[in-house]
Order: C-alpha cells, then sequence, then structure tokens
C-alpha cells in the first residue's frame, strides 16, 4: 500500500470523478457538501468514505470532526491506528482543492517523531524554549486519488497558535490545520491532504508551520505514475 510516505490507489482520469458531492441543509439551515470519495482501509483495500464539509467558496471547506457519520469516525480512528496516531478532533481543519483530508496527533511525544538520522532536532526540541518543525511529503504514486502527509514538531514556550499546512501538486492541494493553546505547548502533528492528479508527472510538495514566535517550512515532491 505504501512507497515511502504516501498511499495511493488509482482513479479515473476525470477530476469530477476522484469525488462525488452532494447537498443537504443542516438543522440551523446551512448548506453542508456530503463528499464520497476513494481510500485505501488498514487492510489495503479501497473504501469510499464520506466527509461531511461546510463551504467557504466553491474550492475551500471546512472539516468539522463533530458532524461527521459514525462510519467515517470509525474510518479516521482505524487511518490514524495505522500509522501511530489518534484522530486529531480539536483545533480548525480547512480544505482548499482537495478531495479530502485527514488530521492525526501521533500517540508517543514529539522526540520519538523527528526524522530518523538528525539528533541535533531532537536536542534542539528538548533544550530550546521555541522550536519548530516540517517534513514535507515525499514518495512514488499513482496517477489518481492519493495521500500526501506531512509530519510538524513545534515547541513554545508561550500561550498562542500552531498553524499548519500541508500541500501538493503546487500548492493547488492544502489542507491546513491550526490549533490554539492557552499556555505553553509541546505538539506533535500529522497532516494528509487527498489529491489527485490526471497523468504521470513529478509534483511539488511542501510543510509550513508556525508558532508565535517561529515559523518554518519543508519541500519535497512526488512521482505520479
Amino acid at each position: 500500500m505504501y512507497l515511502l510516505l504516501a498511499s495511493s490507489f488509482t482513479a479515473s482520469a476525470s477530476n469530477s470523478d476522484s469525488y462525488t458531492d452532494r447537498y443537504e441543509t443542516d438543522a440551523a439551515g446551512n448548506r453542508v457538501v456530503v463528499r464520497t470519495s476513494a481510500a485505501v482501509d488498514s487492510n489495503g483495500v479501497v473504501r469510499y468514505v464520506e466527509q461531511r464539509l461546510d463551504p467557504v467558496d466553491e474550492t475551500t471547506f471546512i472539516y468539522d470532526p463533530s458532524i461527521q457519520s459514525e462510519a467515517t469516525n470509525r474510518y479516521h480512528e482505524a487511518f490514524c491506528a495505522q500509522h501511530g496516531g489518534v484522530p486529531s478532533l480539536d483545533g480548525e481543519t480547512v480544505l482548499s482543492g482537495a478531495v479530502s483530508g485527514w488530521g492525526c496527533r501521533p500517540t508517543q511525544g514529539p522526540k520519538d517523531h523527528l526524522e530518523p538520522g538528525a539528533p541535533s532536532d531532537a536536542s534542539i526540541l528538548s533544550e530550546a524554549p521555541d522550536f519548530v518543525s516540517a517534513r514535507a511529503p515525499n514518495g512514488v504514486v499513482a496517477v489518481g486519488n492519493f495521500i500526501a502527509y506531512g509530519y510538524v514538531t513545534a515547541k513554545s514556550s508561550q500561550a498562542g497558535r500552531l498553524a499548519t499546512s500541508v500541500t501538493a501538486d503546487g500548492g493547488r492541494c492544502r489542507m491546513s490545520k491550526s490549533w490554539s493553546y492557552s499556555g505553553a505547548f509541546n505538539d506533535a502533528q500529522q497532516v494528509w491532504v487527498n489529491c489527485y492528479v490526471d497523468r504521470p508527472r513529478v509534483i511539488s510538495t511542501r510543510t509550513e508551520a508556525c508558532i508565535p514566535k517561529r515559523c518554518t517550512a519543508s519541500n519535497g515532491e512526488m512521482t505520479v505514475r
């Protein structure tokens, strides 16, 4: 299922076929987009997963975990568990130009999830009062829908926001996720964006992260074939 840091499944050659949308009205009279897209479960089987999205405009949506179906919540839990985490249900999640997206919080501490072979990062994280690190998606995926993985670790000496984003295909597919903390914090987050590419090529990727005193970014690339 996984090639480097990406999961993939084949999809049809039309972007409109990579997902289907229907529209509902919630109890408050607001329009909700119910999007169904293909996704790979923990057993490597393609499932059709539904996400309920609050539209901001034609390509931008807010993902609210509290309004999802039980089936979606179960898939989210299984997806995060497969990658050593639990669903990240707090904060704000925004999808822009993306098919879907998922947020997970690693079950181990931030120091356990730094890039292997980078002890200097671990030292900085444990000793510096303010630190933020980002890892961009890289990998080889099949034409169609695929999931690009971004990883962030952060330590802040003061209250404020941790703002993250992971993008694929030059920023065309984006998932942004942010959290607010009432005091100093030390956290790690996995951010996944489901993107669609209709032909073989190499695409650029990027993960960005900011805390109150620092920002960082990491660039990568994925080969679609």
